[in-house]
């Protein structure tokens, strides 16, 4: 693993998470890891991000990076119950920044759409909205290093 980027993890954290994950996940783990002492392992970051993309899948993605975006300042907007906004976050998330870039106009009304739903009273703003979304590709594309 020299010459390559590398993440070290420890496996008491591998074992930890074992138990929140599909069964094989420790043995395709600790297969791709090497031990460095202090049960501590090294894992090249190619093979982190692979096994982190199959094993937990909603650990995020542009979906996921808009639904915190709306959540926070000056937005304050929530998920609830009878809204759609996870189920469209999970979408944004398993097809990727690149779907998410080309179907921009799609996510934008699927915003507005969601906006008329709540009878929010600032104006809806496609320009503002697309933003977002770009923004939200942008940090998820920063955190996958994709």
């Amino acid at each position: 693993m020299r010459n390559m980027p590398t993440i070290v993890i420890r496996h008491s954290a591998v074992l930890a998470h074992a138990s929140k994950r599909p069964p094989g996940y420790v043995e395709a783990v600790l297969a791709k890891c090497r031990p460095i002492g202090d049960g501590r392992l090294e894992i090249a970051e190619k093979d982190y991000r692979a096994l982190k993309k199959k094993y937990d899948p909603d650990s995020g993605g542009p979906g996921t990076e808009l639904k915190m975006l709306l959540a926070g300042f000056p937005f304050y907007i929530q998920t609830t119950a009878s809204c759609s906004c996870n189920a469209k976050a999970k979408v944004m998330d398993k097809q990727g920044a690149e779907w998410c870039r080309a179907n921009l106009a799609t996510i934008v009304g699927w915003l507005k759409d969601e906006h008329t739903r709540r009878g929010l009273k600032v104006p809806f703003s496609s320009i503002g909205a697309t933003a977002l979304i770009k923004i939200a590709i942008r940090r998820a594309r920063k955190r996958t290093n994709v």
